[in-house]
């Protein structure tokens, strides 16, 4: 999970403040609720300078990510390369999800230019969206935070390369998350190098009430 604390104010860190005075909605235009992934608020206050999560898929981690990257974007002035294994992946994440988002919620992002898959621009701030299989990837472009989601499917040599693109910021943050491909596989072996918080579900069956992560 997380491994070094950058220095940022406490006052900053109430992201969940943020989405809900601004009563922000989800891609699919439901108030964002997390009573039954209340893991989802461990990940969004989390500010650490490197984060890794090993997860299942389909529990919220990329909706999550995005409005986090937008948060700080307008809190901190990041400027964000937010990656993918393909092209393809990028155009179909931000046309159904990021651009969903920022549509449904103009109380924040009203005026933001959807048209560019690539690039968003936020007060003269920007999140970068690439591919690792790409031509293009990681060429001239500088961040303070790289975010790699499904991070196990990604090339790894050019994820490595990207690191260099933080080397002028003062946070050099680092974020991967990805539901694993195989055991050992890099967001295994990555998971393994942190501190390996877990998050723990319990059966709500009285008569089981096992527990597991």
């Amino acid at each position: 999970m997380d491994e070094k604390k950058p220095k940022i104010k406490s006052e900053d860190l109430s992201i969940l403040a943020w989405i809900f005075e601004n009563q922000l909605v989800s891609e699919k235009g439901d108030m964002l609720d997390f009573a039954d992934r209340p893991f989802l608020v461990d990940i969004l206050t989390d500010w650490s300078q490197e984060i890794v999560i090993k997860k299942c898929a389909q529990i919220g981690g990329s909706v999550s990510f995005n409005l986090k990257a937008l948060y700080a974007i307008i809190k901190f002035g990041w400027n964000i390369l937010y990656t993918f294994p393909t092209d393809s992946d990028v155009q179909e994440f931000v046309s159904s999800k990021t651009n969903k988002i920022i549509s449904a919620n103009p109380q924040i992002f009203g005026g933001m230019n959807t048209d560019n898959i690539e690039r968003k621009e936020i007060n003269g701030r920007f999140m970068f969206f690439k591919g690792t299989v790409s031509k293009t990837a990681a060429i001239m472009t500088t961040a303070d935070l790289l975010i790699h989601d499904e991070a196990s499917r990604s090339d790894q040599s050019v994820i490595d390369t990207m690191k260099s693109r933080t080397k002028a910021s003062k946070f050099k943050g680092r974020w991967l998350f990805s539901n694993p491909t195989t055991e050992k596989d890099a967001i295994d072996i990555a998971w393994n190098q942190s501190d390996r918080k877990e998050w723990m579900v319990f059966c709500h069956n009285p008569e089981c009430k096992h527990e597991q992560t």
